[in-house]
C-alpha cells in the first residue's frame, strides 16, 4: 500500500481530518470532501463534519461484521474510506428505488489477521 502524499496529508489536516494511512484512502476522502459522492453532505463544510463524525464513531473501535462473507467475525476499524461517486451510482442502478447507499466504508483488521473493507452499514460496535 502506497503512503499518502504530502499534499494529500496537508489537504486533510488543514481541514481537521486525520489522514488515513494509504494514498488510496486519502484520495477517496479528498474526493468526498471536494465534491461529495451523491449520498450526503450539501457542501464542503458539511462533508468535512461527516468525515470527522464517522472517523470518531469507528476508528480504533472493536466491531463485528454483520453482513457478507465474513459475517460474525470480529475485528478493529483501522481507518475510514469514502465510496466513490461511480460506486454509488452503480449501487443505485442495481438496487431498489429507495436504496440509500452508506457514504463510507471501514477498513477492518479482522481477528484472523485479514484486512477487510466493509460498508459501515455491515459492521456494528461491540
Amino acid at each position: 500500500m502506497a503512503k499518502p502524499t504530502p499534499p494529500q496529508v496537508g489537504f486533510l489536516e488543514n481541514r481537521g481530518v486525520p489522514p488515513p494511512p494509504t494514498k488510496a484512502a486519502c484520495s477517496t476522502l479528498i474526493d468526498f470532501v471536494r465534491q461529495g459522492n451523491g449520498t450526503v453532505g450539501s457542501d464542503e463544510n458539511a462533508r468535512i463534519a461527516l468525515v470527522k463524525a464517522c472517523q470518531s464513531q469507528w476508528i480504533g473501535k472493536k466491531v463485528k461484521i454483520v453482513r457478507g462473507v465474513e459475517n460474525g467475525q470480529g475485528g478493529e476499524v483501522l481507518y475510514i474510506l469514502a465510496r466513490r461517486r461511480d460506486q454509488v451510482d452503480l449501487m443505485r442502478m442495481s438496487s431498489s428505488r429507495d436504496f440509500r447507499p452508506q457514504p463510507f466504508m471501514a477498513a477492518v483488521r479482522l481477528d484472523s489477521g485479514k484486512l477487510l473493507v466493509a460498508s459501515c452499514s455491515a459492521i456494528e460496535l461491540l
